[in-house]
């Protein structure tokens, strides 16, 4: 059991389902649901064997979300209970999986191998497309379609692919980076950490953009931006060593103000955490050389 959420009713005080009643299920903790209205019955659960949340009618939630709820307290408070309640995962369950999305995510019918256009694109950034692509999987979509002159980033999550990002190489689109529809993920994009999949350690850097972990390599993942979820922090939680590196600030003032507040949220769980700054600019803009030097700086390597 990861969390302790039946001690932590009873700290509390807040009334579980008992013996007999309807909702009441062994290796379940069963409390009235705080997201949903209605029938105030207990019907949002805990897994005590898996470690998961789930409301029987609004689907699953995230234990920070659970405890910011029921408690009314903000993101941080939530944090240091979790931390007070041993919530370090034991079992790889997804918390806030929603059972109503689709199983899978399917990239774009329009996309295939990298075309010259991406290509032409990617080694202006001095990137090898070749590589990418086996890294990371990118494709690319030629001029037709939604998605017409944009590499396509697949999004995975525990080895399936949930979700895609689109990023423009044309420098004419209002829109550099384009996202997959909400009602065609299997998973919601801002609940997972894009490289993910491909740290090799116990150790990790954060970084904004999806270019910025090309340019890294595994071992860094991005948040799709500094506006962070709590969903993507309790991704980090079994990380020993944490580094969080967004961009300078020069493109947008709320950066390194992020960038705190994620350091801040992590200092919550059993990990070193630090803040890195690059002094202008941002990852994706290092050459390749300084790029591996930065990595081993900041993983202890």
């Amino acid at each position: 059991m990861a969390f302790d959420f039946r001690r932590f009713c009873e700290d509390h005080f807040i009334p579980t389902a008992p013996a007999g009643h309807k909702h009441h299920r062994k290796g379940w903790v069963a409390v009235e649901c705080p997201f949903c209205t209605g029938d105030p019955g207990f019907h949002l659960g805990y897994s005590e064997a898996k470690d998961f949340f789930t409301c029987w009618r609004c689907r699953g939630k995230s234990a920070a979300r659970v405890v910011q709820a029921l408690l009314r307290c903000d993101e941080l408070e939530a944090f240091r209970e979790l931390k007070a309640y041993n919530v370090r995962r034991l079992l790889a369950v997804d918390p806030v999986i929603d059972v109503r999305r689709r199983s899978v995510c399917r990239l774009p019918e329009t996309a295939g191998a990298l075309g010259p256009i991406h290509r032409r694109y990617l080694q202006s950034r001095d990137f090898s497309p070749d590589h990418l692509a086996r890294v990371w999987g990118l494709q690319g979509v030629g001029p037709l379609g939604d998605y017409r002159f944009r590499i396509i980033a697949p999004i995975t999550f525990r080895g399936t692919v949930v979700s895609y990002q689109g990023r423009d190489v044309t420098g004419k689109s209002n829109l550099r980076y384009k996202a997959c529809p909400q009602r065609l993920e299997a998973r919601d994009h801002k609940h997972c950490l894009y490289g993910l999949d491909q740290v090799p350690g116990d150790r990790v850097v954060v970084v904004e953009g999806i270019t910025d972990v090309w340019r890294l390599g595994p071992g860094a993942v991005a948040t799709f931006g500094v506006q962070f979820k709590l969903e993507q922090v309790e991704l980090l939680r079994d990380f020993t060593r944490v580094a969080v590196m967004y961009d300078s600030g020069a493109e947008d003032p709320t950066a390194p103000v992020q960038a705190r507040k994620l350091a801040t949220y992590l200092t919550a769980f059993d990990m070193e955490v630090e803040t890195a700054d690059l002094g202008g600019g941002d990852p994706a803009q290092l050459t390749q050389e300084e790029a591996d030097v930065v990595m081993r700086e900041l993983l202890g390597d």
